[in-house]
């Protein structure tokens, strides 16, 4: 299907097809953890490619570890973020289940429990509130496992997606 993963050899080609066999072959390290932390999807790997291709002094390994570096923190969304610009709610959901994935092999659980919630504020956003509410829990047990301070508002969230708003006092 057009809209699959790539593989590893053909995400490998992509690369080689936009900045040259050279800089992908002398670098084999940095381009298998472009290639992971880009979840094989085609248009992060050419987005990564064309900056790349505007820095050829740059090494690959400085877009690794930029990569890297930006699934640490608010940055690690902007593909999801540019990809809903674009009306592509699939593709921004496959974007935050790979920076998941990174996540919980990190075993970094407060990011873990942060990007649960931007997939469950994205699935809300677009009106499917049944399917916000798995993340919206999954989110909250991690929470609750760390005692962290903001689960009640996960809580809401949660509470508020499956009975709708909750009026304000008066």
């Amino acid at each position: 299907m057009l809209l699959d993963l790539l593989t590893e050899d053909e995400a490998r080609q992509l690369l080689v097809g936009r900045l040259g066999r050279d800089p992908v072959a002398d670098a084999p390290d940095a381009t298998g953890e472009v290639i992971t932390r880009c979840a094989r999807l085609p248009l992060a790997l050419s987005i990564v490619a064309a900056r790349a291709a505007t820095a050829p002094r740059l090494p690959l390994a400085s877009f690794a570890r930029e990569l890297r570096e930006a699934g640490s923190g608010p940055r690690g969304h902007r593909l999801c973020h540019a990809h809903l610009g674009l009306g592509d709610r699939r593709e921004a959901i496959s974007c935050l289940r790979a920076a998941l994935r990174l996540r919980h092999e990190r075993g970094d659980l407060a990011e873990v429990a942060d990007t649960l919630c931007h997939i469950a504020e994205t699935h809300r956003s677009a009106g499917d509130h049944r399917t916000a509410v798995l993340p919206w829990q999954r989110a909250l047990a991690v929470q609750d496992r760390l005692d962290h301070v903001d689960a009640h508002r996960i809580r809401a969230r949660l509470r508020e997606t499956t009975t709708g708003p909750v009026a304000a006092p008066s």
